[in-house]
């Protein structure tokens, strides 16, 4: 429920900010919206991979069995720092889907609510599109009320 107020909430404010800061200006909003979102996500990503390294070498048996507990882990420890693994956590906030395709295949997610990352992704991206054809268009209508119906 949270979630979805959130998206409404959102909806208020990204109409408001287009018609105000980012008229005809979608490349502008598209580039804030990844510079507030990409290098805070990078830095936890590090900072989480970093502690499960510590984890690994101060005693494996402890995050062997945080990953059995909490992520029903099977496969061996090591697999979760492969190159593979790393990049998959890397790239997944801009490839949501397909990463198997070119090897990146998931092993662990380090950032444990990815999930919401990526939908908040998804939602910048709806909204600018809408930004877009909106600043092709003279329709105010479209303006004000397309956010809020999907």
């Amino acid at each position: 429920m949270a979630v979805v107020t959130f998206f409404i909430l959102s909806g208020y404010v990204m109409t408001e900010s287009n018609e105000v800061f980012y008229k005809k200006r979608t490349g502008k909003f598209l580039i804030n919206r990844v510079l507030r979102i990409v290098p805070p996500y990078y830095m936890a990503l590090i900072f989480s991979i970093f502690i499960h390294y510590i984890l690994y070498v101060h005693n494996s048996d402890v995050l062997y069995s945080t990953l059995i507990q909490n992520f029903n882990y099977k496969n061996d420890i090591l697999s979760i720092f492969s190159f593979n693994n790393i990049a998959n956590n890397f790239s997944k906030i801009f490839f949501w889907h397909g990463l198997n395709v070119v090897g990146l295949i998931h092993d662990h997610t380090f950032v444990r609510y990815m999930w919401a990352i990526i939908i908040e992704i998804k939602f910048y991206v709806i909204v600018a599109v809408l930004f877009f054809i909106n600043s092709n268009k003279n329709n105010k209508f479209f303006s004000r009320y397309a956010f809020f119906t999907f």
